[in-house]
C-alpha cells in the first residue's frame, strides 16, 4: 500500500467535517446515488470519524477515504474514492475503527451495509 497518514477527527472540527462530506458526497450521492438529504444523519456529530490521506508523488497528503464508529459500536459511512479502491485502504479503516472501538469498552462491532459491499465486508471478516 502507498504510504498512509490515518487522522481521527471529530464532526464539530470544520476543516476535517468538510473533507469528510466532500468524500461521502463523491461516493454515495454522486457514485451510489444516496439522496443528498440522507446522506448526513443525527449520528455524524456523536461519532468517531477516520480520514485516510495517501502521500501524492509531491510529498503532500491527500484525502481519499473515510467511515466511522458511532459510540454504540457501529461502524458504517466507510467511503474510499474510487481511484483508490483495492488497495487495502478500507480494511485499513474497519481494522483502525474497531481499534477504536474496543479502546472505548465496546466488545462487539456491528454494521449495516449496502448488499453492493457485501464482499468487501465479508473480506473484513463480517
Amino acid at each position: 500500500m502507498d504510504e498512509t497518514k490515518i487522522t481521527l477527527h471529530r464532526w464539530q472540527e470544520p476543516a476535517a467535517c468538510h473533507v469528510i462530506q466532500k468524500i461521502r458526497y463523491e461516493v454515495f450521492v454522486e457514485e451510489q446515488k444516496v439522496p443528498a438529504d440522507e446522506e448526513i444523519d443525527r449520528f455524524d456529530p456523536v461519532s468517531l470519524h477516520v480520514l485516510v490521506h495517501l502521500k501524492t508523488r509531491n510529498g503532500v497528503y491527500e484525502p481519499v477515504a473515510t467511515g466511522r464508529l458511532i459510540s454504540d459500536g457501529h461502524i458504517g459511512r466507510i467511503a474510499v474514492l474510487k481511484p483508490y479502491r483495492g488497495r487495502g485502504i478500507g480494511l485499513l479503516m474497519m481494522e483502525v475503527l474497531e481499534k477504536k472501538a474496543m479502546e472505548k469498552g465496546i466488545s462487539t462491532v456491528e454494521l449495516d451495509a449496502q448488499l453492493q459491499a457485501l464482499p468487501f465486508y465479508e473480506k473484513a471478516g463480517y
